[in-house]
């Protein structure tokens, strides 16, 4: 299938209809020329007539990228005309976190750059899922919540244009700025004190001890008489959802969201130019890349920049160069920046392996074409499909993905992560707030309403105590209330002195929508899991965003693992193992079952108990067979009394049902 392009998608007879006031929304996947229709043809629109564009994007690297391909572009599109004179002068490219700095809006900026406000005619607005995306690390998104949902004069005459790939964190951004959003926190916090309660009530009759008396010696015995099992209470505390409702409301206001859509004819995601892997561990990876090529070069997107650190130092121990690039070491060496710098201006790098955090996961094109293996090892699917974007792919390129594979209890991890940081901006919100309630019943004289605070003392210290520290100051969004503004650090003192947080911090609502919206993903993959207990479940997911189904085979570790467990079967069939060696062979077996990529859930879910060695246990001929037959292994145990001394009961490997007489010899 021919490859589709925006510019040709939205020309300029498109864009001469979009009029003052209207949001445009463009849909469009990675590499599908979002830039390239901002200088062909929404520059030059907009130069004809003598007016601005404002370009904001979410990267510093991104704006670098932009700035020095742009000439170059533009010659050629437009020849060899004076670009500087005729086109640049109207492109002002600035970052979202230079507006959020304290510089002010964009439309502030422009005066800043002596452009009336009303020469601007498009306000770009690029990887806008940014406002969601970063929230959780950056409280300074918190300023667009006002910056760009404006009703005033000024705001109600420009055009803004947002651009993304994955839209639907941005519309979520949007939507929630039509609802209420003290009312919905106070509402999350009424269902937190309802849930809780059912939990206490719940564990009070599971933990109820029953008194047995004896009737001869008359001596007591205390037992629990458990009526429910912990399973259950959790089940059933589940059906009290703190966020059901507002993900709910989210959802109806998106539907009512009024945006100009484009393209018209949406462009279609082409993953079909990727391969993809699956790994659990990054010593598969270390492996993986030591048997490749070393013309072939590879890019690792780590979830954790200890992996990064961890995994960049055995490469280059081990004689490969490897670059890591994060938030954190971007500005310690001079080279990781040049890294960068390279490639803003090329598309390139020159290491072999690049290692990155979520500081490259958005704008930037790596069109190298010896980059032939790209690993993805990040749970959120906006970030996922950003940075799976970042390589450029041509007609005919093959390019292999590597994903690492989840666990369930990863992935109830993430969620239990987001619902405490949502359990403290919940509690901060309502640091100095009362709730108007029903305290008792009504009488004549008095209606039975009064005020009380939402949380308690010790409620109220543990918070202050616990937003300072680690991420949680991310959720919290500094009010420009003083021209001296106090540090965090400064204001965590002034915390801890007992005196009003909210004085000078208010909660981040962007942080609240993310929480939201993460919370609602990784719990629709948790009632996946539930219900189908399918240990692959969220790597299942991951495919689907690229419409690629699982293929048992493509794990990296698959043959090897496979072959060991069938080597050792063949070298033990038609052998006869008495009861004094069942336990060393059933031990061996378990240990190559659960060395495969995927283990036998028969086995799996008693391996704790199995492989403790003060239980001495260890699976039987039956588990065995149950192991083997589930990870479609081409042998199976028999056992059969022999006629020595003891008749002891032996166990025989065979090759299947048909191989059976030949133990019978």
């Amino acid at each position: 299938m021919e490859k589709q392009y925006l510019a040709d998608q939205i020309d300029e007879e498109e864009i001469a209809l979009w009029r003052p006031g209207q949001n445009i929304l463009i849909t469009s996947p990675t590499g599908s020329g979002k830039s390239t229709f901002i200088l062909k043809n929404l520059l030059s629109f907009a130069a004809k007539k003598r007016k601005h564009v404002c370009y904001l994007c979410n990267r510093k690297i991104l704006e670098e990228q932009i700035t020095v391909t742009a000439p170059a572009k533009l010659r050629e599109f437009f020849g060899d005309c004076d670009v500087s004179e005729d086109l640049l002068q109207f492109l002002h490219i600035i970052t979202y976190q230079f507006c959020e700095s304290g510089h002010g809006a964009p439309e502030v900026l422009s005066e800043n750059m002596e452009i009336a406000t009303d020469d601007v005619l498009f306000y770009v607005y690029d990887e806008c899922h940014y406002f969601l995306s970063d929230a959780l690390f950056n409280s300074g998104t918190n300023f667009w919540t006002s910056a760009i949902i404006r009703s005033d004069p000024g705001y109600t005459a420009r055009i803004n244009v947002f651009m993304t790939a994955t839209p639907e964190p941005f519309k979520t951004f949007f939507a929630a700025q039509k609802l209420n959003l003290d009312e919905q926190i106070q509402g999350i916090r009424k269902l937190y004190l309802e849930k809780g309660k059912r939990k206490k009530e719940l564990m009070y009759e599971w933990g109820k001890l029953t008194a047995d008396v004896s009737m001869n010696t008359g001596k007591v015995t205390l037992r629990r008489n458990r009526t429910i099992t912990k399973r259950e209470i959790a089940a059933q505390c589940r059906e009290i959802d703190p966020y059901g409702t507002m993900v709910e409301k989210l959802q109806n206001a998106k539907a009512s969201l009024e945006f100009e859509c484009y393209p018209k004819i949406p462009i279609a995601d082409n993953f079909n130019q990727f391969s993809p892997h699956y790994f659990h561990d990054y010593a598969e990876i270390f492996e993986q890349i030591q048997t490749t090529p070393s013309g072939e070069k590879w890019m690792i997107f780590v979830d954790e920049e200890r992996d990064g650190i961890d995994l960049a130092a055995r490469l280059n121990q081990s004689g490969i160069h490897a670059v890591l690039l994060s938030r954190a070491t971007y500005s310690k060496t001079k080279k990781r920046k040049s890294v960068m710098r390279e490639i803003a201006d090329t598309g390139h790098f020159s290491c072999r392996v690049l290692l990155a955090t979520e500081l490259l996961d958005c704008g930037v094109s790596i069109t190298d074409s010896t980059v032939k293996h790209i690993v993805i090892s990040h749970s959120r699917k906006n970030t996922f499909l950003q940075m799976l974007g970042r390589r450029r792919t041509h007609a005919g390129e093959h390019v292999h993905i590597y994903l690492r594979c989840y666990s369930p209890k990863e992935i109830n991890g993430r969620f239990r992560q987001y619902d405490a940081k949502m359990r403290m901006l919940v509690n901060f919100a309502l640091l100095n707030k009362t709730d108007y309630s029903q305290s008792k019943a009504p009488s004549a004289n008095d209606d039975g309403m009064r005020e009380k605070p939402f949380l308690s003392t010790k409620e109220k210290e543990w918070t202050i105590r616990n937003i300072c520290t680690g991420h949680n100051s991310e959720l919290v969004y500094p009010l420009r209330l003083r021209t001296e503004h106090r540090t965090f650090s400064e204001t965590k003192r002034y915390a801890n002195n007992g005196r009003k947080l909210l004085e000078e911090y208010a909660y981040s609502k962007t942080a609240f929508i993310a929480l939201l919206y993460e919370l609602a993903e990784y719990g629709a993959a948790i009632e996946t899991y539930r219900s189908t207990k399918d240990p692959c479940f969220y790597l299942k997911w991951q495919l689907s965003w690229l419409g690629k189904s699982y293929e048992e085979t493509r794990w990296l570790t698959y043959a090897s693992s496979r072959k060991a467990l069938t080597d050792y079967l063949m070298s033990r069939e038609g052998e006869w193992i008495p009861k004094d060696m069942q336990k060393e062979f059933s031990e061996r077996c378990m240990e190559l079952l659960l060395d495969l990529p995927v283990p036998p859930l028969c086995l799996l879910k008693d391996a704790s108990r199995f492989r403790n060695p003060e239980k001495n246990l260890y699976p039987g001929l039956k588990r065995l067979n149950e192991s083997l037959k589930e990870v479609n292994v081409p042998y199976h145990l028999v056992s059969k009394q022999k006629c020595t001394p003891d008749r002891m009961t032996c166990w025989c490997v065979v090759g299947g049902p048909d191989h059976d007489a030949r133990c019978s010899q």
